[in-house]
């Protein structure tokens, strides 16, 4: 909508009001508009169109800076032709007795070689100060008169170059204001101010609130006031933004130490598992360490790792056996009692049992003899028993061997 509306300020505000007042005797009213910008487009927020300068305050949020145009009693404005005269001293034409102390002076463009002077009690412009630091407003730009109107000259699409306001009309040519014609007839009517429809009764708030986000200074109609006001705001305007940013800061530290944290105890907690599971198998290594070790210590105890020939006594016991004996069972180092939970298992060491069967008992016997005397590592044979339930049947018996 407006080419030099400012994009990169940071410590601008997205709101910015503008208000159209009058002084009278039963004192200020008027009315005002809230814009709002978004990105580079200027919309109307809200508005009001009549009210007292209390009740226009008590509406405008503190994040709206404001920008006043004043009408009515203790201001006047004139035009002027430019000379070198007018140029240096303009209030001594505007108000030939006027004591410059107490009066601001404005100076705003015509055409043709002449200027719009105008002026205001500085005791008025306190008064209205005080106002607005009663409601914690900034008031950041005065204008006198109708004269805000420059900021959206450019910008205003109307058929003809006439534009009545409420109490007086305003001449324009090539965007410049030529004359003003107060005491006119006022007819409310929509005026188009770029891509906004403003009502004719609002154009001068509207005008005055667009000069908050224009990049231009006016360094010749700026008073101490107004500049005080806006350093106020520029200054709250850095605090929060600096304060919101490192709110940001510290939301975004806390953010990271918490992925941070998460992150670490993650990996803490696969560790400490993997730590847990690491010691349960070191322990369950020790404890099959234990037992290897116990295993090892018995068959060593147990003769198990030195070279046997029990394999091979078998052998010749069984190659030795008679046509007529059977062998069952050859059980070589036999169990020395029965297995018991928690008891250490013995063996009867170098001894070989044999259970079987022999047609007689003299036929037995003989095998036996033969056996202690064809083999030398034969130590001792026992008979352990010999039945024989029926004459012709054959009797199952039971020796030891033991080997020397």
């Amino acid at each position: 909508m407006f080419e030099n509306i400012r994009n990169i300020n940071l410590l601008k505000s997205k709101y910015a009001a503008g208000m159209s007042l009058k002084t009278g005797s039963e004192g200020i009213s008027g009315n005002y508009v809230l814009l709002r910008k978004k990105g580079s487009s200027i919309e109307l927020e809200k508005s009001s169109e009549n009210g007292s300068l209390d009740e226009l305050l008590q509406q405008i949020p503190p994040s709206a800076p404001i920008s006043v145009s004043l009408e009515g009693k203790g201001i006047i404005y004139k035009k002027i032709e430019d000379t070198e005269e007018t140029t240096k001293n303009p209030l001594q034409f505007l108000l030939p007795d006027a004591n410059e102390v107490d009066f601001y002076l404005f100076k705003y463009p015509s055409a043709d070689g002449y200027f719009y002077a105008a002026a205001i009690r500085k005791s008025i412009i306190e008064d209205i100060t005080e106002k607005f630091k009663s409601h914690g407003l900034f008031l950041i730009k005065l204008f006198l008169g109708p004269f805000a109107i420059y900021n959206i000259l450019p910008s205003i699409r109307k058929e003809n170059n006439l534009l009545k306001l409420s109490g007086y009309s305003i001449e324009i040519s090539d965007y410049t204001i030529i004359n003003i014609k107060h005491g006119e007839e006022f007819h409310d009517e929509t005026i188009a101010v770029g891509k906004e429809a403003v009502p004719s009764c609002l154009l001068i708030s509207f005008a005055s609130a667009i000069d908050y986000f224009l990049d231009q200074k006016d360094e010749l109609n700026t008073i101490p006031e107004t500049e005080h006001f806006s350093r106020e705001f520029n200054h709250k305007r850095l605090f929060n933004v600096i304060g919101f940013g490192f709110l940001g800061l510290v939301f975004i530290v806390l953010l990271i130490n918490f992925l941070l944290f998460s992150n670490y105890r993650n990996t803490y907690n696969e560790l400490n598992s993997e730590l847990s599971s690491q010691k349960n198998l070191i322990e369950r290594l020790d404890t099959l360490q234990n037992e290897l070790k116990q295993r090892k210590e018995f068959i060593i105890e147990k003769g198990y790792l030195r070279s046997s020939r029990m394999s091979f006594y078998a052998d010749r016991i069984a190659y030795s056996l008679p046509e007529n004996i059977v062998l069952t069972k050859l059980t070589l180092h036999p169990l020395l009692g029965k297995i018991k939970m928690n008891k250490e298992i013995n063996f009867n060491q170098n001894t070989i049992t044999i259970t079987g069967k022999a047609s007689n008992s003299s036929l037995l016997n003989q095998w036996i003899k033969q056996l202690q005397n064809k083999y030398d590592w034969i130590k001792k044979i026992i008979i352990v028993n010999y039945t024989q339930e029926e004459y012709d049947s054959p009797g199952n018996f039971s020796i030891i061997i033991s080997i020397g």
